[in-house]
């Protein structure tokens, strides 16, 4: 169950403490949505030796997914909309935290049917930024069904600053 899977993987956290429980409520097809996303159309990329096989979340990453896009305003102008605008994910050096980045920001693209919508990778340099906008290109170039759905997309930075693949 994934409202059990967010309490035994997020140490110190518990989701409906404070009352929360009148205000928010646990969507599980909108947790389910996002965790099948990332097992059905992502897989790993860059230099690992995962490279190319299916992006099997770990539990931790599940749980955290599972809180972010599962709990959501009850009633009122919001309800159905997420209760986390914002988050923070913390491991430690080489955890993953660039392919979740990645694989979050896919999933904002592809399934969140917003028009218009601009996503940010932000960091203090340009080979920074780089670490998680490249891995969403090359999960791309690696199912064809979301390669079709960008089209001619991918094509050379034109910045100057850059000249790596990027997604228009």
């Amino acid at each position: 169950d994934l409202a059990k899977l967010i309490i035994t993987e997020i140490p110190n956290y518990d989701p409906w403490a404070h009352g929360a429980n009148k205000l928010y409520r646990f969507h599980k097809v909108k947790a389910a949505r996002v965790i099948a996303f990332f097992h059905t159309q992502l897989v790993h990329t860059g230099d690992s030796d995962m490279y190319g096989k299916p992006f099997k979340l770990l539990p931790h990453q599940m749980a955290f997914l599972a809180l972010l896009f599962g709990m959501v305003h009850k009633s009122g102008p919001r309800a159905g909309l997420r209760r986390y605008r914002r988050a923070l994910y913390s491991v430690g050096r080489g955890g993953g935290k660039s392919p979740l980045a990645a694989g979050i920001c896919l999933y904002f693209l592809f399934c969140e049917n917003r028009k218009g919508c601009t996503l940010y990778t932000a960091a203090t340099d340009v080979e920074e930024a780089m670490q998680t906008f490249q891995p969403c290109v090359d999960m791309v170039r690696a199912n064809p069904k979301l390669a079709a759905i960008v089209g001619n997309g991918i094509y050379k930075d034109r910045t100057g600053v850059d000249d790596r693949d990027s997604l228009r």
